[in-house]
């Protein structure tokens, strides 16, 4: 009875934790660095802003020409674009950076007729000349973000990260929007009994 009430107790404080907390990055023990995306991982636009962060397991890698990078793909993992711009970072005593990366797909990839995109994350090493996806010493692990640019897609992305983002401001919008309607209506009633 007690094994089963631990369990019970530990499951409960595990997924208390992770609702709580769902940005830990849990570095797996055989990677050397890992790169984890804490904002959306789905987005729907051309030109996005992702939080990123880095940790190094093994710090004895980083060194200051380190800089972030990404790559694009197309839906069967075609290279669209290998490098993307190169943004420079520092790692705490921890060995983690939090970054905010900002991207821009039209001017990158727009001349592809593509309406789903993966962006992956890596590193380039110019002091040793070598990305870390690339260098079979290195275990890497990155996030992947996934972009997609279809029409339906689009609009209901577009409301509910309205609706998670600024909830407040999406709330006022839609009582506007509500009592224009019923504005509406009511003209268009007064009309039919006028005339």
């Amino acid at each position: 009875m007690k094994i089963k009430m631990r369990t019970v107790v530990l499951v409960f404080f595990v997924s208390l934790m992770a609702i709580m907390f769902p940005n830990i990055i849990i570095a797996d023990s055989s990677d050397d660095v890992t790169m984890k995306v804490t904002s959306s991982k789905e987005e729907y636009r051309k030109e996005l802003t992702v939080d990123l962060t880095v940790q190094y397991i093994n710090q004895n890698l980083y060194n200051n020409r380190s800089f972030i990078s990404y790559h694009v793909y197309d839906k069967e993992d075609n290279e669209l674009l290998w490098e993307g711009k190169r943004l420079p970072f520092s790692i705490d005593k921890e060995g983690i950076a939090k970054l905010k990366v900002d991207i821009d797909l039209k001017t990158e990839v727009d001349s592809f007729d593509v309406n789903f995109l993966k962006i992956s994350f890596d590193i380039i090493d110019e002091k040793n000349e070598y990305w870390y996806s690339t260098n079979t010493d290195i275990n890497l692990s990155s996030d992947t973000i996934f972009v997609d640019l279809g029409l339906a897609k689009r609009f209901t992305g577009t409301l509910s990260s309205a609706f998670f983002e600024t909830p407040v401001i999406f709330g006022i919008n839609l009582v506007c929007f509500i009592l224009f309607i019923c504005l509406l209506l009511r003209l268009k009633k007064s009309e039919v009994f006028n005339s």
